[in-house]
């Protein structure tokens, strides 16, 4: 009797066991099916496929990046759409190749994201750089080109003196612009006092005894003013030797 009593202790509790297992499985298995649940599902293929698609777009968007320098210079001027390719040869060359690649990447990327504004009221000129749009009366400052907005962040990797010396060229041809400019209203406002009849009156500045040899030979190259616009030399822009130079990387 004893026996048949523990006989059937023993299966109650093996029975008893089996039940706790049981509801501490389907307890865990609950658990796992609630957390699964409310787990976004990255890794399924749609997804991961999306993914993957998206990064091979990013990637077709940007450039490859050429072996050499001088390649280098001419793929940033195809992707900026920039005609100073002599500028941008000279970039390469002080900036050094991996900041010019950088930027270039850097100016797409905005480029994408919507631009960049013109600094408008900074320039000193505003409106050279206010437009209106069809749907708007007030003006607005306008988007940056490629190939400015690059050389504005070039600022941003490169010192002072590096940029200087980038643009030195482009700062002497706005110097010697200038002092054209000044000979040719020189030139014109001698003609018109000559046409008026004061021939006792000889104008000061450029053209008098002061004037400088450099002065003299652009003189000579612009020719007089007053003459007939047929008659006008035309000049060609051309490339000068140090720019040259630029494009022989």
């Amino acid at each position: 009797m004893v026996d048949t009593d523990k006989a059937e202790d023993e299966v109650g509790a093996a029975i008893v066991d089996e039940v706790v297992d049981a509801d501490a499985a389907v307890a865990e298995s609950k658990q796992w099916t609630a957390t699964t649940a409310t787990t976004p599902a990255k890794d399924s293929v749609q997804q991961v496929a999306g993914e993957v698609v998206e990064e091979d777009e990013a990637a077709a968007e940007l450039p490859e990046r050429p072996s050499t320098p001088r390649e280098i210079a001419f793929v940033i001027c195809d992707w900026l759409n920039e005609p100073k390719v002599a500028l941008i040869h000279r970039v390469v060359r002080i900036a050094g190749p991996d900041i010019a690649w950088e930027v270039l990447l850097l100016t797409l990327k905005v480029e994408k994201e919507g631009g960049e504004l013109v600094n408008a009221f900074k320039s000193g000129k505003p409106e050279l750089f206010l437009t209106r749009s069809a749907d708007s009366t007030q003006a607005q400052p306008r988007r940056r080109t490629r190939g400015g907005l690059y050389l504005t962040k070039l600022k941003e990797f490169v010192s002072k003196e590096m940029y200087d010396d980038i643009f030195a060229i482009e700062r002497e041809k706005r110097k010697q612009d200038k002092k054209m400019m000044k000979i040719r209203r020189h030139r014109q406002m001698e003609k018109i006092v000559d046409e008026l009849g004061f021939d006792g009156i000889q104008l000061g500045g450029v053209g008098s005894d002061e004037e400088t040899h450099e002065e003299r030979a652009a003189v000579t190259v612009v020719g007089d003013i007053g003459s007939d616009s047929r008659h006008r030399e035309t000049l060609t822009p051309t490339l000068d030797q140090e720019e040259c130079e630029d494009m022989e990387m």
